[in-house]
């Protein structure tokens, strides 16, 4: 199986939901999991939580990547390539946010 360089930093074993919990609670210091779960509705990623990462393809891998770094509650966040795998619909949802 080959991994990206982008997403090496992710646990490929856990499941989306068990990464972006774990990754949330590293960032987040405020620990509001609605925030989150906010995220993963809005990016429409619900259906993908009880996946494996590896399991997804880059574009899903993009999205989980995004709310990632979205999940950290931060003023300003620099996304570089956001739109690299993603297909148009989900182009469009990334750049309404």
């Amino acid at each position: 199986m080959y991994i990206d360089g982008n997403f090496r930093s992710f646990f490929h074993r856990l499941t989306v939901k068990q990464n972006l919990d774990y990754f949330f609670s590293l960032l987040n210091k405020e620990k509001n999991l609605a925030y989150l779960d906010n995220l993963i509705k809005y990016f429409k990623i619900s259906e993908l939580e009880n996946k494996k990462f590896s399991s997804l393809s880059q574009g899903q891998m993009q999205l989980v990547s995004i709310v990632r770094g979205l999940s950290s509650a931060s003023k300003v966040v620099l996304l570089d390539e956001v739109y690299s795998s993603l297909d148009t619909s989900y182009k469009e949802i990334v750049s309404l946010y």
